[in-house]
């Protein structure tokens, strides 16, 4: 700014000594000059200023003083000259703003792309971090279920992993042995035995290889949907995991459990073959009934899971009435053969979900995890009348032996392992007194 008020002082300085110093009306021509000066210099903001300017000046000059041809000539040209000056400033405009557009435009795309490259990265960098979660998610539970032995442990730790991810409402593991389907675990226990209803009802289930979503069972609302594992190794079903979601969800887990499922299903037919294995050594020779040890080791854990989950379980103790009898009236070996017998009925008569062992002697014991009093007592009436009506012989002589069975069960007793167990002896004890041969169940009166 101070450099364009200069020029126009020093302009002015000149012009004004020329208009004094010349002499005989010839002063007049500064005029014509200063205006044709003035013109060029704001036709740069004005671009028509010139025109005006440049007429202005050459009436001046031809109005006030003498003008030869020659001169007149020089001021035509002139003004020939000074016509294109403010076609040229808005040629140069135009270009200027071409140029301008030009290089916003490109600023745009150039802008429009880096937002698009930034857009993208970032989609990709979530893309990965979401693959490497789940990478280090099926890493943890594979670690977790590795260290699991049993089959309820390895669903627990199922259900822990997968109950807390986002959508998800209920989770509910499956075991498949010998075509049967058994509910192992669900989070939401009160629809364990809905869960058993279902699969054993769709037959459909057999035949899934893939994972996809299902029919809902009733109990599921139907602003919810069913995801359903299942877990195969080549042909082999060995079971399987039902997830329980928000619709909008269900397709994220659909390809959650082509990734997981595999995993899962390793673990299955390790611990499969784990239990198999350890079948041998666990099981009574005679009986083929669990050994006493094993069954105390199961039970301890099987008893915490009922009062988590189902809220009702039942101890049977059973002890087969004047067993030392037989042994000295018919010798050891048709004893064991009774034996034998009897841990034969206990195992037609238990259920899947049922543990049966030889607790000592000629003493049984059965834990029933998920049933009701009166499902207990009418349990044992029917074992008890099985093995009564049980026949034997030796040589030409024929016998029967009868059993007498105490029971003790959660929530009736809330106690200990151990004095649930002892109730049940107590029972036992109360049912021999009262003459043997009968059911009697820890905190009832007598008969």
């Amino acid at each position: 700014m101070i450099r364009k008020i200069n020029t126009i002082l020093i302009a002015a300085i000149i012009l004004s000594v020329l208009y004094f110093f010349l002499s005989g009306g010839k002063h007049f021509i500064v005029w014509a000059y200063f205006l044709a000066v003035c013109g060029l210099y704001l036709s740069k903001w004005f671009k028509h200023i010139v025109l005006i300017t440049s007429v202005a000046g050459i009436f001046i000059a031809l109005r006030f003083f003498y003008v030869t041809p020659a001169e007149t000539a020089l001021a035509v040209v002139l003004f020939i000259f000074i016509i294109p000056v403010p076609y040229y400033h808005s040629y140069e405009a135009k270009k200027t703003a071409k140029e301008l557009r030009e290089k916003n435009k490109f600023a745009k795309d150039k802008y429009a792309q880096i937002i698009s490259e930034h857009a993208l990265s970032f989609d990709e960098r979530k893309k990965r971090e979401e693959d490497i979660e789940k990478i280090m998610q099926l890493y943890i539970i594979g670690r977790e279920l590795s260290k699991k032995m049993f089959f309820e442990d390895y669903a627990d730790t199922i259900i822990r992993a997968l109950s807390n991810r986002n959508g998800v409402i209920s989770v509910t593991v499956f075991d498949r042995t010998n075509g049967f389907w058994k509910t192992i675990a669900s989070s939401k226990t009160f629809h364990q035995n809905g869960w058993q209803e279902y699969v054993a009802a769709d037959n459909s289930l057999e035949a899934m290889n893939l994972c996809a979503t299902v029919k809902n069972p009733v109990f599921i609302g139907d602003e919810e949907s069913t995801v359903f594992w299942p877990l195969k190794i080549e042909d082999e079903l060995l079971g399987a995991v039902a997830v329980v979601c928000g619709k909008k969800f269900a397709g994220d887990y659909v390809k959650e459990g082509a990734i997981f499922a595999p995993q899962i299903a390793l673990n299955a037919k390790r611990v499969k073959l784990f239990v198999e294995v350890n079948e041998k050594s666990r099981n009574d020779g005679l009986t083929g009934l669990l050994r006493r040890s094993y069954f105390l080791d199961r039970l301890g854990y099987e008893i915490r899971r009922e009062k988590r989950y189902s809220g009702g379980f039942y101890i049977l103790m059973l002890d087969i009435d004047f067993f030392k009898s037989v042994n000295d009236k018919y010798g050891h070996l048709e004893g064991d053969k009774v034996l034998h017998s009897v841990g034969g009925i206990l195992s037609d008569y238990a259920r899947r979900e049922d543990l049966v062992a030889r607790y000592g002697g000629e003493e049984f014991i059965i834990f029933m995890p998920q049933v009701k009093r009166y499902e207990a007592i009418s349990a044992a009436e029917n074992i008890r009348k099985a093995v009564e009506k049980q026949k034997y012989y030796v040589k030409d002589s024929e016998f029967s032996v009868t059993i007498s069975v105490g029971i003790s069960g959660y929530p009736d007793d809330d106690s200990s392992l151990e004095k649930i167990i002892k109730d049940a002896d107590d029972a036992l004890y109360k049912a021999k007194q009262n003459g043997r041969n009968q059911v009697a169940v820890y905190g009832d009166n007598p008969a």
